[in-house]
């Protein structure tokens, strides 16, 4: 363990099933918890963050979609639940909140007037821009701790952690 890196709660979960089932190798499970863990602690800095801008974590997975979906910065409600990290019901009460702080509007789509369209209004456009500027700050500031080359490496390792996850079936 490096001495600049402090012992965590991740550690302290290792370090108790090293001595209570010797006879489990705890690395995998380790990485797992540790991508947790961090997640965890990654998504509560950001909302810390987003909070500054009067938005949350949900707010910006809908936003930041819509901001990089290009001009006319629009998707169907469908398209952003299959872009978003949420579910059908926050999807709705996020467009709701989104809509009456007048950062997003519901249209009627053109193309099919039984559709919606969900269209970024220029205030959504620049306090999205200003949010994303200080989160990509904090990332940026948090993995400046890191080598480019370490911060490929880590994402090419979770990425394929993640797919050997997707393809793993669920069993007891």
């Amino acid at each position: 363990m490096s001495r600049d890196i402090g012992f965590d709660l991740v550690d302290e979960v290792v370090d108790g099933f090293r001595t209570e089932r010797p006879d489990l190798d705890p690395r995998a499970i380790e990485t797992a918890c540790r991508m947790i863990y961090s997640g965890r602690v990654a998504q509560a800095h950001a909302e810390r963050i987003l909070k500054r801008h009067g938005l949350n974590y949900t707010d910006l997975d809908v936003l930041g979609n819509l901001r990089r979906s290009g001009s006319p910065f629009a998707m169907s409600p469908a398209a952003l639940l299959r872009q978003a990290m949420i579910t059908s019901g926050s999807m709705t009460s996020c467009l709701d909140r989104l809509e009456q702080a007048k950062l997003v509007i519901r249209e009627i789509r053109q193309d099919d007037r039984r559709g919606r369209i969900v269209r970024l209004t220029d205030e959504g456009r620049a306090l999205i821009d200003e949010a994303l500027t200080s989160r990509f700050g904090s990332a940026a500031r948090a993995a400046a701790s890191l080598t480019t080359s370490e911060i490929d490496a880590l994402n090419a390792l979770m990425r394929k952690f993640a797919d050997a996850l997707n393809r793993e079936p669920s069993q007891d």
